[in-house]
């Protein structure tokens, strides 16, 4: 039975950000090669076991991010991790602006962006925050790894430029996110082109009406966005725009539900999609 994972309070990420890139990177080279995959993460911790640095450390941060979709010979990376690993190539990954955003929403969906009520706090006021938030009680010991939790997240947010540290007390360097935006006409115009060329692309020729899988369209809005326009495009910001141009009529589209548990699911008016249909002639 999987593991139902936690997708509230301090994330659970164990795997080092400096290394995220080469895990990125190798999973790109290896998708749906679950063993070719392994093989490489190991090699990039070659003093570590499977047991710990794969299974324990980089598939669960890397599901945990978003960047991962699949199991075992499923396993490849969602429309994030591709953005992600496509745009860390060139230049220094620390200053990588996709997944600085990422994290960013994951603040605002997660409810962490709450602590900062000031843009600099001690790192006691941080974890105080954080421990309000999961329900901790002030004064008791908290249970399993949170103190370890707080401090590999916070660890994240410094290492993107999120953070900067002085001594004990930690500074905003770049601020939060209080909603997500909304979008103009003509970035929801370029999301409807970006769509259409993708469903094309993938379609390969085919006619008729067949069904595309929505996060392989996410991936390849993702991608596109960022090279033609350097633009950000994550999952949050696709099936935003994607429920907007739907409910306006401005994208002739069929959704398709899931018939199974799966991941990379579109919700629309409060049911799970997995797929999409548009017309080809």
């Amino acid at each position: 039975m999987r593991r139902i994972r936690k997708t509230t309070g301090v994330p659970v990420l164990k795997l080092p950000p400096d290394h995220l890139l080469d895990v990125l990177s190798a999973l790109r080279d290896h998708e749906f090669d679950r063993d070719g995959f392994k093989d490489s993460v190991l090699a990039i911790f070659p003093d570590k076991d499977e047991k710990s640095v794969f299974r324990g450390m980089a598939i669960p941060s890397l599901r945990t991010l978003g960047l991962l979709i699949g199991f075992e010979q499923e396993t490849h990376l969602s429309g994030d991790g591709a953005l992600v690993a496509e745009s860390g190539v060139a230049n220094n990954f620390r200053m990588n602006e996709p997944m600085r955003q990422l994290l960013r929403e994951i603040e605002l969906e997660r409810s962490l962006h709450g602590v900062w009520a000031n843009d600099e706090l001690t790192i006691e006021d941080i974890r105080g925050g954080y421990a309000n938030i999961e329900g901790v009680e002030q004064g008791s010991n908290p249970k399993g790894d949170f103190l370890g939790r707080i401090n590999r997240w916070l660890h994240y947010l410094e290492y993107f430029g999120i953070l900067s540290r002085t001594g004990e007390r930690l500074h905003r360097t770049v601020p939060t996110m209080t909603r997500f935006p909304n979008y103009t006409e003509s970035e929801i115009k370029a999301f409807v082109k970006a769509f259409q060329s993708s469903c094309h692309h993938l379609l390969r020729g085919e006619v008729g009406e067949p069904v595309i899988t929505i996060e392989d369209i996410r991936r390849q809005v993702a991608v596109q966005f960022w090279k033609d326009r350097h633009a950000i495009v994550l999952r949050r910001d696709f099936d935003r725009l994607l429920a907007t141009c739907l409910e306006s009529g401005i994208l002739d589209a069929h959704l398709h539900r899931s018939m199974g548990a799966d991941e990379g699911l579109f919700l629309f008016k409060g049911t799970s999609y997995q797929s999409v249909s548009i017309k080809e002639t």
